[in-house]
Formats: C-alpha cells, structure tokens, sequence
C-alpha cells in the first residue's frame, strides 16, 4: 500500500487521528467487496471512502456508485491516483439525507467518540426519528454509520462493514445488537484475534459485519486467528478449518457479551464463582480534565510557588508503581524521584498564587475544556476517597493489582477496588485472591480486547465479572491467607508467596 504511506508522510497524525483515517488492508477489501458483489448489486454505497480500496476494482460504469467523505484532502490525493470512477459527495455521512437505499453497501467509518461530533443533538434527533429508539450520546460514531446503512439497506441487499469489536462487549452496544436482533438481518460476525493488529497505525480490534437484508434463524460468529486462518477463509468462506460457532437468534441476548462466543478455550469451568459485586465495587480514578495543567510534580510546585495545601498527593500513571504494595514508604521514593505525584484543587487553598494559578488556567481556556466547564468551580476536583485495592485500567496477559497501604488517590491509570461494608474483613484475602493466576484468569473473561493484544477492563467488566465465593472459606484458610498476605507486605520477591496463596484459593474452584 504505497499509495497509504505516502499519503501518511504528508498527513499529520493529529488529523488522521482525528478523522480516523486507517485503512482497511486489501486483503480485507478485496473479501468485503467480493462478499457483497454475490447479490449482484445495482446500486453500491461507501459511506466513507478515504482512500477508495473497497470500490477501486468494481465496474461502476454499469453498476451506480456513490460515497460519502468530509475530507477533500484525502479525496483529492488518491483522485489523482485514479482510485475512484464513482460519484463522491464530500459530505458528512450522518447528515445525509436517509431515503436513498441501496442493493449493497460496505464500509470502514470513522471510530470516534460521537460526544465530539458537533451537531450531535440533530444527528442523534434524525436517528431517534427514523429508527424510532433513543440512541446514547456517548456511543461511537462507528455504530451510527452501522446503523443509518442498515436502514438503507434494499430488502435481500447485501452489507460487509469492518469496525472495533468493543460493541459486541460494551453497553453502548446493547442498542445495536437488541436492532440486530429484533430484525433478524444479521448473517455474520467476523473477529480477528487481538493478537492480530489489522491497521497498521491504529492499536484497536477489528471484526467484520456482514449483513443480508432478510430473515435469519442464526448467526455465524468466526474467530480469526491469524493470517493465514483469514486466507482460507477468503478462499473458502464455508471451511471446517476455521473456528466458528453457529448460534440461534432465539438464543441471543443483547445484554450479554458476545465475545464469548468467538474463543472456545476460555469457557472455564471452575466452581463456586459468584459476581465480584457480591464482595467489592470498582470505581474508575479521578478525572482531572487536562492532566497538563492539574498534575504536579515537586520541580514544578516549586517553580509556579504554590503551597502544599493546594494538592492532594495520588497516583497519576500506572507505571509509576512497580510493585504490589504501595506503602507511605514506596511513595516518598516517588516524591523523591521527583515523579508526577500532586493533584491541583484550587478549593483546597486560597492565597495569591493560588489564584494567579488558576487566572493562568483561564487564559489557557482550561475552564472551557468539557470536564472542567462541568464542574463548580472549574478548579476544583471530583471527591473520591482512596480505594484501598487498585487495578490498572490497560494490561497484556496480566493485571497489575495494588494494595494502597499509604491511602494515596488515583487518576483513571487505575480503577479503585472498594470492598463493601459486610465484607470489610476480607479485604487483604480479597487481594491475595486477585494477584493469583486463576483469580485472573476468571476475571479476565469480561476483559475488553484491543489490537495488538492490549486489554482493557471498564469498572463494570470488573463489578459483572466472576470470582470465588469468599463465604466459603474456612476460618483456618483464611488464618493462612493473611499469614501470607503479612509475608507479602514485607517481602520484595512475591512469587513463592503468590504461588502459596493460590493452592489455597484452587482447593475451592476445581
């Protein structure tokens, strides 16, 4: 794809970032196209070209072709290229007019926040008026195209959109699977394992929708593993060779995740689980608004003259803490390290230089940012106490789980663990449990999966997913538990203790 490089050597990255500019591999355009091309369409929709890969090798002489792009930059550099023989409005998709429909559509949109789309309210009151239901404002811009060319699908047409996977696992995407399902179009879903980075500059997963606009009694859900899985697949759409699970419409529930059904090793089966949110609740860190202006570090609390009593110390990256106790002790070091260990609340002191501070932030337009303009006063921050477990937000393979022994707050890096009231005791038991292999393994079947095998846990995935039923251990392994625990505390190598404590927890789930 030399063409696609060079248009990122004279791009900048602020923009495709932006305006999610990733394209769609040809291996996966030329499957996309030829899958919708088997309906012998009429009439082709791209709702957003970019570099035109999906319509490049199609006969639009006979065939009517339309799409949709907002950028005239990247139109005109691949125009010039001869990528495109079709009609192409430069024009945002969303507010295109909804009554045009088509025997075929394929598409890669944007994936962006839709909370910064402008003219969202109009956008989102079109939507709620043509599928009658409310759609949420936070949902992605990707679930939006999905959606509107569904609508403009012709009735046996045929649509193939590749997107993130997140929807399959996520809350906003309940809205569009519950539409899938209740009209029973859904013929496929095709995911790539997160090992797997389909777009190259871009760090997200991937999974291809096709869609043949009549009554279906199941859905096939294909898990692709790897290259070479994706090739026979292409040559062979209907190969034993490739793990696939055919599943009843009747069976499918939009509430659930339908992650499960795509990787077979991970059904589990342990015993004695219950919901994590029977024993504690994750809550996600404090949001500052503009991390540049709010985090401190020593050096530059000295430099702008602001007193002590204007911060509140926390934790403000995830890699800043290295080992599974955070003690009074392990922060000072990183004080002394000078790391970013200082939040700004501008409530907590007043003097001149507080204000002169927060006079800067104002001309810096900090207070128009979306989180500060929502709070009163701009200045100041969320009221969180310090959660007395922690678990970062992003991992590969493993979580990284911190007991706060020195009761610091955390920015989003970490979620907070808080162990309810009846349970109070179980707290350091309830951490041993989670720095074991199996604790992980079972929480990691609600993870979140990103390209390039990045995870991520939302403080939901964490509250809805399973662990061991702590009633049931006995006073006696509970004794041993915090031996260990105490060991853990003043130890500086944790495997050999770790390894310990899950030959306690095991006993009770095999």
């Amino acid at each position: 794809m030399k063409l696609e490089k060079q248009y990122y050597e004279i791009t900048s990255q602020e923009k495709v970032k932006k305006l999610g500019q990733y394209f769609t591999p040809l291996s996966i355009a030329h499957f996309m196209s030829s899958w919708i091309m088997e309906c012998s369409p009429k009439s082709i929709l791209d709702p957003a070209v970019g570099n035109g890969v999906f319509l490049k090798d199609i006969d639009c002489e006979n065939i009517e072709c339309l799409g949709y792009e907002i950028d005239s930059d990247i139109l005109n550099f691949f125009k010039e290229n001869k990528r495109f023989n079709y009609k192409v409005l430069i024009q945002d998709y969303l507010q295109s007019e909804w009554d045009l429909k088509f025997d075929a559509i394929i598409c890669n949109p944007p994936y962006n926040r839709f909370q910064m789309i402008d003219d969202r309210k109009q956008i989102l009151d079109n939507f709620s008026q043509k599928l009658n239901f409310k759609i949420s404002g936070y949902t992605n811009q990707y679930i939006l195209f999905l959606l509107k060319s569904i609508y403009q699908l012709n009735d046996n047409g045929r649509l193939a959109y590749i997107i993130p996977n997140e929807f399959l696992n996520s809350g906003y995407g309940n809205k569009v699977k519950k539409y899938l399902i209740d009209n029973k179009l859904l013929y496929a879903i095709i995911n790539f394992d997160s090992n797997i980075n389909v777009f190259e500059n871009a760090l997200t997963t991937a999974c291809i929708i096709l869609i043949k606009k009549e009554i279906h009694k199941d859905v096939e859900f294909i898990n692709i593993t790897s290259e070479e899985e994706f090739n026979i697949l292409s040559n062979n759409f209907f190969s034993s060779d490739i793990q696939r699970k055919r599943v009843n419409y009747n069976d499918l529930n939009y509430k659930e995740k339908w992650g499960q059904y795509f990787d077979h090793s991970e059904q589990l089966n342990y015993k004695n689980l219950v919901k994590f949110s029977k024993f504690a609740k994750a809550m996600r860190g404090i949001a500052t608004g503009d991390n540049s202006y709010f985090v401190f570090n020593e050096s530059k609390r000295r430099e702008m003259n602001l007193n002590i009593r204007s911060f509140f110390p926390c934790i403000t990256r995830a890699i800043d803490v290295t080992t599974p106790i955070l003690s009074f002790e392990t922060f000072q070091k990183l004080r002394e390290k000078d790391k970013n260990i200082y939040v700004f609340d501008g409530t907590l002191y007043k003097d001149k230089n507080n204000e002169k501070y927060i006079k800067m932030g104002e001309n810096r337009n900090v207070h128009k940012k979306y989180l500060t303009s929502h709070r009163s006063p701009w200045y100041s921050m969320e009221k969180k106490d310090p959660a007395p477990i922690l678990i970062n937000v992003f991992s590969r393979n493993r979580l990284k789980v911190i007991r706060n022994l020195a009761n610091i707050k955390n920015l989003t890096c970490y979620h907070g663990i808080f162990i309810l009231q009846n349970y109070d005791h179980l707290i350091d038991v309830l951490f041993c449990y989670l720095l074991t292999s199996v604790g992980q393994d079972i929480l990691y079947l609600n993870r979140r999966q990103y390209g390039g095998g990045l995870d991520k846990f939302e403080p939901n995935d964490i509250n809805n997913s399973m662990c061991l039923d702590f009633d049931l251990l006995t006073d006696e392994d509970i004794c041993n538990i915090r031996k260990l625990y105490d060991k853990l505390v003043l130890s500086e190598s944790s495997d050999l203790i770790i390894n310990e404590l899950e030959s306690i927890f095991i006993k009770y789930l095999l």
